[in-house]
């Protein structure tokens, strides 16, 4: 059995991002399949709910720098940071996740070690781990390092990612084997879908406003129905606690926002997150990887609908109709990305459609879900992945 490490300012119990959330779920299926594995992160979050869920580790020794200790079967140094931003990360914070996962390099014989981030902190723990001789496999899963030299890029074994579009995106660049990995999922109560039943209202789901994720065409999809007397609320989840600063940039008024659109703070798990929605909204304006929303979603019987970025096209599935062109964009004066001349007409109209024919969209999508047999598919490839690094010589 081979011994594994992942090292990073970013905490994994940040809950509220999606990164963060499957890389967790990945480590936990290896330690479950007979890996010893080793986690050193700080407390880094993508926002406040994030960061102050990490902190409770050390509720109760407010005093210790690195809490050591074991959860679901993944042996975790925690390492106290002061602030959730990582840009505001202090050099003595940095260098103790360093000292950490040094030691632990150093004690455990660790074999490979998961990449993910490349600022100075992740790329001197990588080069720590090819000094000693440990395979790298980088997560890979943004499009954000398209095109730029990074030391992953450059000196891992070997890549996972999570749709085929984001191998596709890289393939010229990262010469090195890529492996599609699905989604592991948290284990939670289903929903009854027996229970169905036609509503007064429908509610949209739209999680994480962010420009890149679709904030604009949010709004306009919520304006259009809230014009047409459509029966729909759209529950935004403002993620990151960063709505204001985002509608800001876009010169709207959250004043003016239309009464359809109710804020909601996160939700630590996505039973509480998806158990009143009936439709997934996800307008990503960028390559969204592999939204592992799309599989929540599946998995509770919520149909989606999203722009064909990145790997949402293949998630989605065989519900095409619920698949829409990406918008035109531009930049502006500011260099904010926005919408040119596009209209939601079509995404309200095949809301409607769905809410007139609900109890069976729901049906099919969770019939579709269950052939997917994503759990068994998922322990498969990431067996298949393992193999593969204790191949390399």
């Amino acid at each position: 059995m081979s011994k594994i490490l992942f090292a990073n300012a970013h905490s994994l119990f940040d809950y509220t991002d999606g990164a963060s959330n499957s890389i967790r779920l990945i480590l936990e299926e290896l330690s479950l399949l007979g890996h010893q594995v080793f986690v050193v992160t700080g407390l880094i979050s993508n926002g406040l709910d994030g960061f102050d869920y990490s902190k409770e580790f050390f509720k109760k020794d407010q005093n210790e720098e690195i809490k050591r200790f074991k959860n679901n079967g993944i042996n975790y140094s925690l390492v106290k940071t002061k602030t959730w931003q990582r840009l505001q990360l202090s050099s003595l914070e940095e260098e103790l996740i360093y000292r950490e996962t040094e030691s632990i390099i150093k004690n455990n014989n660790i074999s490979l070690i998961i990449g993910w981030g490349n600022l100075l902190l992740e790329e001197s723990i990588f080069r720590k781990a090819k000094d000693n001789d440990i395979k790298i496999c980088f997560y890979l899963v943004s499009p954000s390092y398209k095109g730029k030299k990074i030391f992953l890029i450059k000196d891992s074994d070997f890549a996972i990612t999570d749709s085929q579009s984001t191998l596709n995106l890289y393939k010229n660049e990262f010469i090195k084997p890529i492996f599609v990995l699905p989604k592991f999922l948290e284990k939670s109560h289903k929903n009854n879908l027996k229970n169905i039943k036609k509503k007064n209202k429908y509610k949209c789901l739209f999680v994480n406003p962010l420009i890149k994720k679709g904030l604009e065409p949010f709004i306009l999809i919520s304006q259009f129905a809230h014009k047409n007397k459509m029966p729909l609320d759209f529950i935004c989840i403002n993620s990151n606690n960063n709505l204001i600063n985002e509608l800001s940039l876009l010169n709207f008024d959250p004043n003016q926002l239309p009464s359809n659109i109710k804020i909601k703070n996160s939700q630590i798990n996505n039973y509480e997150l998806f158990k009143d929605i009936d439709i997934l909204l996800l307008p990503s304006l960028w390559h969204e990887s592999g939204s592992r929303l799309i599989c929540e979603a599946y998995s509770y019987g919520k149909p989606v609908i999203g722009f064909n970025t990145g790997g949402t096209a293949e998630l989605i599935g065989k519900f095409k109709n619920n698949l829409f062109d990406s918008p035109k964009v531009y930049f502006d004066n500011n260099y904010i990305l926005r919408l040119h001349d596009w209209n939601p007409i079509h995404i309200c109209e095949r809301i409607n459609e769905i809410i007139n024919n609900y109890k069976n969209e729901s049906e099919e999508i969770t019939s579709f879900y269950e052939r997917l047999d994503l759990d068994i598919n998922c322990k498969k490839k990431l067996n298949e992945v393992i193999n593969f690094a204790q191949s390399i010589k």
